[in-house]
């Protein structure tokens, strides 16, 4: 299990995120309507479904010194899975958890990791060259609407 879960990036952003708005939550004791748990619970499920089919796309490969360019699986529809499911995960349990605090952290957490992507793109395209400026010029950094 060790070597899993080295290779599953867990973004404090969202971690803090939802852990600061639970807290606030409980403090303030407000919560979300029940229905939330319903358009939450897909969300969850979703986040994690794309975090192991990246992770299995993706193989032993070390985090922090990729030896290649991954764009096969989930990452030949977003250059970064992982962070979409995180973000996936992080909205989806506001929701089941009825957490106002945790759907407003959201936004936050995922625009503080948004700075933390530019930098891993901008060291992929050293380590990468043209191939990653062939990658990110064909697939979206996250997501593509439709």
């Amino acid at each position: 299990m060790t070597g899993l879960w080295s290779r599953i990036p867990v973004p404090e952003q969202h971690v803090v995120g939802l852990v600061i708005g639970v807290v606030v939550d409980r403090a303030t004791r407000r919560r979300l309507p029940r229905a939330a748990v319903v358009a939450g619970a897909p969300l969850v499920a979703g986040g994690l479904v794309v975090i192991v089919a990246a992770v299995a796309a993706r193989g032993p490969a070390a985090l922090d010194r990729p030896d290649r360019l991954v764009t096969h699986g989930p990452y030949a529809w977003s250059r970064h899975p992982m962070y979409v499911a995180w973000s996936m995960l992080h909205l989806g349990l506001a929701l089941v958890l009825r957490s106002p605090g945790a759907l407003v952290a959201w936004p936050v957490s995922a625009a503080v990791l948004h700075r933390e992507v530019l930098d891993e793109e901008a060291a992929l395209a050293v380590r990468f060259g043209t191939t990653y400026e062939g990658y990110a010029g064909s697939v979206p950094r996250y997501l593509r609407w439709w």
